[in-house]
């Protein structure tokens, strides 16, 4: 096969479960200069190459070093590089003869600090896909992660580095995407964006940024979008990776654009493994880890304006989203067992996470939205474990539904619900855990994300999954001939409920997504009042630090089991009536004591006398 910068050789794929193949390419260089002193660069398209490219197989994924990587293999040193900037393509028979196949731009997740394209799994991507039913074009791209993807030293000058670089080589990927596709068989005009976590974070920004005008037509968001971004987004832990690296120090002026760019030419000789080590080290050493993305602007940023006001100017398309039934719950640390493996809500958690999710929110009144969050959350321990979830995922996707549908876009909102995934696994997947639904375990089904060995309930449930999003990337309508999905009505909160009974067969159509949280939301701005957007990320680095140590010295909750926990009142009931009988108790012991050593004196007066 020949593209325009030369010829490529791909491979067939083995047969799907449903005997399905698709045609796969993968590592075909889509940018480059980014490595060596041309580090922290904009890429550039490629040079043409003389000899057939072997893409038959993954090429090094983008190097990283970070905790965030929780993947059941470890990536290493020789799997990862730094001129990483390549794409792969999966396609069909059908695609290839017909070249009017919708295309699928899907971005893995990995909080922009870890992972790669590798993570998916190809049986899942060709049975879903890239065959001749499903007639959609796959493609994933590698893309700059951590420091050498989102470098943040000081947004307020004007530097050789720019932030959102990570970003940058993505739109650099959609445009390779529209100048190349029609050779694997993708219409360049049905292009989905879409991802998973942060890789859903990603796409959103990317439908907002004008740099991205016109690559794409729809767009499909799981269990991530932004509603904010810090103007100094990442720039503490930026400036400590550069002083582990040695390449700064305390003294350092960052607000002198002669020092910082001192500091950047200094980075750019560094090896990457100092790098990427150097930001392992800040996540060990301070508990602080990158976020990613920040907020640019200028003509030649990534964003240019507020993503409010980029939001407001958003072409109108199909936008398919939704999350997980139980998400991150990273406020589980608030649940806690006591000597008697009472489970009962820890008062002082609470309290910090109420006050975390909230960071993002300025009211008039800080402490009184948090006693309001506070109230909510004590209820039980479904609510508790929502905190950060409620902030994060579920009130900014509604928010969004509605304002979508506001502006004319039809809106696809789904909930994950299915419970059952154990069933559909031989072995413990980091994934395949009790109390799921979480975040990412939908993208097994989906991409095969870390999928690990399954059972043939696992194909079972997958093949009546994927119909909706198929639909949705086909058609821009996620309705099938088994399922009737409606567009989002802001009056119903309605929402496609994906769960499956014994036969695999989905409840469909709900009202009220996730209820409880936009309750919380309402109570909240009625007697909360309004708030405006925390746009310094001080506060959030604070907070997530105190997390973090929280999970490391106090995530003794284990969920599968759990009881309801005892009310604050009864406990407190309980605690009191405790302490009188211990009281009553000790009183006793000192009583009987007294009356001995009263009796024993008087028997010894008589002796002596």
């Amino acid at each position: 096969m020949i593209c325009r910068n030369g010829f490529i050789e791909g491979r067939k794929s083995d047969l799907s479960h449903n005997n399905r193949t698709g045609l796969i390419f993968q590592g075909i260089p889509y940018g480059k200069g980014i490595s060596g002193t041309k580090r922290f660069n904009l890429g550039q398209e490629v040079a043409d190459w003389d000899n057939i490219l072997d893409v038959k197989h993954f090429s090094p994924g983008c190097i990283y070093n970070s905790s965030s990587d929780h993947g059941p293999k470890k990536s290493n040193f020789n799997d990862l590089t730094e001129d990483c900037l390549k794409t792969n393509i999966y396609t069909s028979k059908y695609c290839l003869i017909n070249r009017n196949c919708s295309v699928l731009f899907y971005i893995h997740s990995g909080n922009n600090l870890a992972y790669g394209p590798s993570m998916f799994n190809e049986e899942t991507i060709v049975d879903n896909f890239a065959n001749d039913e499903s007639r959609i074009v796959v493609v994933t791209a590698n893309y700059r992660l951590g420091l050498m993807g989102f470098i943040n030293l000081n947004s307020k000058l004007n530097l050789t580095a720019p932030q959102n670089l990570g970003l940058f080589d993505l739109v650099l990927a959609l445009k390779w995407v529209q100048k190349e596709i029609h050779i694997f068989g993708g219409d360049p005009i049905k292009v989905t964006i879409g991802g998973d976590g942060s890789g859903a974070e990603l796409a959103h920004l990317i439908s907002l940024s004008p740099k991205a005008r016109g690559l794409f037509s729809k767009i499909l968001k799981m269990s991530g979008t932004v509603d904010n971004l810090y103007k100094n987004g990442d720039e503490m832990s930026d400036r400590l990776i550069a002083i582990e690296a040695k390449c700064a120090n305390n003294a350092t002026n960052w607000d002198l654009v002669v020092e910082v760019e001192n500091v950047l030419s200094c980075l750019r000789t560094k090896t990457p493994q100092i790098i990427v080590n150097s930001l392992r080290a800040v996540e060990s050493k301070y508990n602080i880890s990158k976020k990613g993305y920040s907020q640019d602007y200028g003509v030649n940023s990534f964003f240019e304006k507020d993503i409010e006001t980029l939001a407001s100017e958003c072409t109108i398309v199909p936008l398919m989203i939704g999350t997980t039934e139980k998400e991150s719950m990273a406020s589980r640390t608030i649940v806690q067992r006591d000597q008697n493996n009472t489970v009962y809500i820890d008062e002082d958690n609470l309290k910090f996470y109420c006050e975390f999710s909230l960071v993002d929110m300025i009211f008039v009144n800080q402490s009184n939205a948090v006693d309001i969050c506070i109230k909510d959350h004590s209820k039980n321990v479904n609510r508790s474990l929502s905190i950060i979830d409620d902030t994060k995922y579920f009130i900014p996707i509604i928010t969004e539904a509605k304002y979508a549908t506001s502006k004319g876009s039809p809106v696809y909102l789904y909930n994950f619900e299915y419970n059952q995934m154990k069933k559909d696994f031989t072995t413990d997947s980091f994934l395949s855990q009790e109390n799921m639904p979480i975040k990412g375990s939908d993208s097994i089904y989906f991409m095969g994300n870390f999928r690990g060995d399954v059972t043939q309930k696992y194909y079972q449930i997958r093949k009546a999954y994927i119909d909706v999003f198929v639909s949705f990337i086909n058609n821009g309508n996620a309705s099938t001939k088994n399922n009737t999905f409606d567009v989002y009505n802001p009056k119903l909160n309605n929402y496609f409920a994906i769960d499956f009974d014994e036969n695999a067969t989905m409840p469909g159509m709900k009202n009220g997504y996730h209820s409880d949280s936009l309750k919380y939301y309402n109570n909240l701005l009625l007697k909360g009042g309004s708030f405006n957007l925390n746009r310094n990320e001080t506060s959030f680095v604070r907070y997530s630090q105190l997390d973090k140590a929280l999970h490391t010295f106090n995530d003794t909750y284990t969920i599968p089991g759990f009881v309801e926990p005892i009310p604050l009142e009864k406990r407190t009931k309980i605690a009191l009536s405790t302490i009188a009988i211990l009281v009553v108790l000790f009183l006793a012991v000192i009583l009987s004591l007294w009356c001995c050593l009263t009796r024993s004196q008087k028997a010894g007066y008589k002796t002596l006398n």
